[in-house]
C-alpha cells in the first residue's frame, strides 16, 4: 500500500491544543457520559426523563451529545489513519529488511 504525506489545508481540522481541550472537555466529557448513562435505560425511562426537561434544557443536551459525537468521530478517524499507516510502514521495512520472509522463521 502506498500513500503520500498529508498537506496541510486552509480551514482543515486539527486536533484540539491542551488549552482547547481543558474548554472544550468540560462540555464533551459529560456529554459523553449521558450518552453512556442513556445507553443503559429503556425506552420507557427515556421518554420519562425527556418529558422532565423543558425545551431549552433537553435541545442542549442533545447539541452537546452531537458535537461530542463529530469531535470523537473525526479523532477517530485520524487514530484509525494513523494505526494504518504505521503498520503498513513497519510491515514494508520488514519486507525490506527480509525479503525472503526468513526472519523468526
Amino acid at each position: 500500500m502506498e500513500f503520500e504525506a498529508w498537506q496541510h489545508a486552509e480551514g482543515e481540522w486539527t486536533p484540539p491544543t491542551n488549552e482547547e481541550w481543558d474548554r472544550i472537555s468540560e462540555r464533551l466529557l459529560p456529554a459523553l457520559r449521558i450518552a453512556w448513562f442513556t445507553m443503559y435505560k429503556s425506552k420507557p425511562e427515556l421518554e420519562q426523563i425527556s418529558e422532565s426537561l423543558d425545551d431549552d434544557a433537553f435541545k442542549e443536551m442533545v447539541n452537546a451529545i452531537i458535537d461530542a459525537q463529530r469531535i470523537f468521530q473525526e479523532a477517530a478517524g485520524l487514530l484509525q489513519g494513523a494505526e494504518v499507516r504505521l503498520m503498513c510502514s513497519a510491515a514494508s521495512a520488514i519486507k525490506k529488511n527480509d525479503p525472503e520472509g526468513l526472519v523468526g522463521a
